[in-house]
């Protein structure tokens, strides 16, 4: 079952679900409200740098270049700001979750990337290979990845 991380979290305390995969500052409220941490696959798979990344198929690259790389530049205008603006940041995320702000402030201090590095793509890319989801690391040319 995929729920977006409100919902898991919703379903997680009402007994839907037995575990659930979540997000900062889900992951806090979950905490606060008794639940227990079992595993951080995505800190533990990535190990650094961006972790949540959006993606687009070859045809919307080309069709629509322009509006893809105005995206990208609010993404990580956006990301700069919240990075120097924590307190604002996790005022908004408290706000939005309907998480305590001391909720959210006692979790892990989040960082959003400014940029997508090649290395962590291909570190993601090496993993995907060693844990068997694909044969062999695929050939990552950074115009490719980042629609240069």
């Amino acid at each position: 079952m995929v729920l977006d991380p409100s919902s898991a979290l919703q379903s997680l305390n009402s007994g839907r679900v037995d575990a659930a995969s979540l997000i900062a500052p889900f992951t806090s409220k979950a905490a606060s409200e008794g639940n227990r941490l079992l595993a951080s696959p995505g800190v533990e798979f990535f190990e650094q740098g961006a972790i949540g990344l959006w993606v687009s198929g070859a045809n919307t690259v080309k069709s629509k270049e322009k509006a893809l790389e105005g995206f990208k530049a609010a993404i990580y205008k956006a990301n700069a700001y919240a990075n120097g603006h924590i307190d604002e940041a996790q005022q908004l995320s408290a706000e939005i979750t309907k998480t305590p702000l001391e909720v959210v402030k006692s979790g892990a201090v989040n960082y959003w990337p400014e940029e997508v590095r090649l290395e962590d793509i291909e570190r993601a890319n090496k993993n995907l290979a060693d844990l068997g989801f694909l044969s062999a690391p695929v050939k990552l040319p950074a115009d490719v990845i980042f629609g240069k």
